[in-house]
């Protein structure tokens, strides 16, 4: 069994080092493409750790990079096939308060691992040192389920507060990742994602600084997932390029279609290219 032991490096090297530095800065979870496939880190020392340039004993840490991936994809169905939540079970009434509470034990209480309660503690505050196939496998397995509540939080409108233990002050809460992040409805009818691309259309700039303000301005309370889908949006491949699922593409089509008429006219003509082009590449790929 491989197995790379960086218990000194990590305490010699990497802590406090210009690396490490960068990776915390990044915005929450930080995107890493392995083999073809997107992973996201919500522990930034994990991805730092990840990227360190250090080989030993014939290993360096991206060797167990498959191993991270192929947990992360298996992580994905977790929530559909294990614990049996879909969104739909989100936005039923009949459905919605249970599939809230089960959603609050796997993040605060379940022992994924043992003497550690709750998959938050798990993925923020766990930093393995010894990788091995297994511990990385998990961790990117215990990543991708958290994402996977982000994401479904998201479809489904859930607030932040919604999934909230009031009782324990997590990073869940402190670094305002999870679902959307808002305390109450906004008052515009427009999607963080809506708000991204309009500035990314209209050649203005979202940082991590102005953020907050901007989405205050659209009703929205916090800015942070504002940013991140700025930056995400501001790369044209992510704009024009196929999406992981037809279903995602011909969302991401209709996104952009929808704000097209909200930017300015001198403006509007690189969204109307942009998605002539992604409903060309749409048409090839599935029609």
């Amino acid at each position: 069994m491989k197995t790379l032991d960086l218990r000194t490096e990590f305490k010699e090297q990497y802590q406090g080092s210009n690396l490490q530095k960068i990776v915390r800065n990044n915005p929450i979870p930080i995107k890493y493409t392995i083999e073809g496939i997107d992973c996201y880190f919500f522990n930034p020392d994990l991805f730092g750790l990840m990227d360190f340039k250090i080989k030993k004993d014939g290993l360096t840490p991206d060797d167990f990079a498959i191993d991270y991936k192929d947990g992360f994809q298996d992580g994905l169905l977790h929530l559909r096939e294990k614990e049996e939540i879909t969104v739909k079970d989100l936005r039923n009434k009949d459905f919605r308060e249970e599939a809230i509470q089960q959603l609050k034990r796997i993040l605060y209480e379940r022992e994924f691992k043992r003497h550690t309660k709750g998959l938050l503690e798990l993925v923020f505050k766990t930093t393995p040192r010894i990788f091995t196939k297994k511990t990385i496998y998990n961790h990117g397995y215990w990543n991708a389920i958290v994402y996977s509540i982000d994401e479904l939080g998201e479809i489904a409108g859930l607030e932040i507060g919604e999934l909230q233990n009031q009782n324990v002050k997590t990073e869940y809460e402190e670094k305002k990742t999870l679902t959307h992040q808002q305390t109450e409805k906004p008052k515009s009818e427009l999607s963080l994602r809506q708000i991204a691309l309009i500035y990314v259309y209209s050649d203005k700039q979202i940082t991590e600084h102005n953020g907050n303000e901007i989405a205050k301005e659209y009703g929205w309370t916090s800015g942070r997932k504002l940013w991140q889908h700025f930056n995400f949006y501001y790369k044209k491949v992510n704009r024009k390029g196929l999406d992981a699922t037809e279903k995602k593409t011909k969302n991401k089509i209709k996104l952009i279609e929808s704000v097209v008429e909200l930017l300015p006219t001198d403006k509007q003509e690189k969204a109307k290219d942009e998605v002539s082009i992604l409903k060309k590449i749409y048409e090839a790929e599935y029609q």
